[in-house]
């Protein structure tokens, strides 16, 4: 083994004295008092302040939120499109088995007990006696249905609703038992029918249109 001389042994620690007085020089000088860490091959991230986390997280729910947002927009706008054309359909299936009257329809193939309403049954019924193809469930929450358990004339003939409810009303304060008084009074054959000759003389005669 080579002996080392003294002076090669000062001379080291020379030079590592030097290179430590550098370092710590280096260190003592960059930004913030914080030491120089690639220096010595370390490469430090500084953790995120409390400020900057709360900041990118709430971006992130404002970006999630914004595009959930835009999505259900879409499907609604979809959806309504969809259940206007689904409810167009029966408007138009209800006119031709109707002779051309929804209310007609209505009543002969949908409120068959004469309630003023359906359930989803009874509206299920009258679907299939129309020929009626398409999504049951979509039409039956676009009427109304889910909301209220039920849909009523006003659901699909809105004018047609108000004549037959101003008609109803006036049967019941003259007749006591009501339309099914006032149609046994007219219906002097027992046929079970009225014509429109005799609905009219009806009415004029028992001062509906007073």
């Amino acid at each position: 083994m080579r002996p080392v001389s003294r002076s090669s042994s000062k001379s080291g620690n020379r030079r590592s004295s030097s290179k430590r007085a550098s370092f710590l020089t280096r260190s003592r000088s960059s930004s913030k008092g914080k030491p120089d860490w690639d220096l010595i091959g370390l490469t430090i991230e500084e953790s995120p302040s409390p400020e900057k986390v709360l900041a990118d997280k709430r971006k992130q729910f404002e970006d999630e939120s914004r595009q959930q947002n835009l999505l259900q927009v879409r499907e609604q706008r979809q959806r309504r499109g969809f259940d206007e054309s689904q409810k167009a359909k029966l408007l138009q299936l209800m006119m031709k088995h109707g002779d051309g009257s929804i209310r007609i329809a209505w009543r002969r193939h949908f409120d068959q007990d004469g309630d003023g309403d359906l359930d989803f049954g009874e509206f299920c019924q009258g679907l299939c006696k129309i020929g009626y193809i398409g999504d049951v469930i979509s039409l039956w929450r676009e009427l109304g249905g889910v909301k209220e358990n039920c849909i009523t004339l006003q659901a699909v003939d809105y004018s047609g609703a108000e004549i037959v409810g101003y008609f109803s009303n006036w049967c019941a304060a003259t007749f006591p038992k009501g339309p099914f008084e006032f149609f046994t009074k007219l219906d002097d054959d027992d046929s079970n029918s009225l014509t429109a000759e005799e609905f009219a003389d009806g009415l004029e005669e028992y001062g509906f249109f007073k």
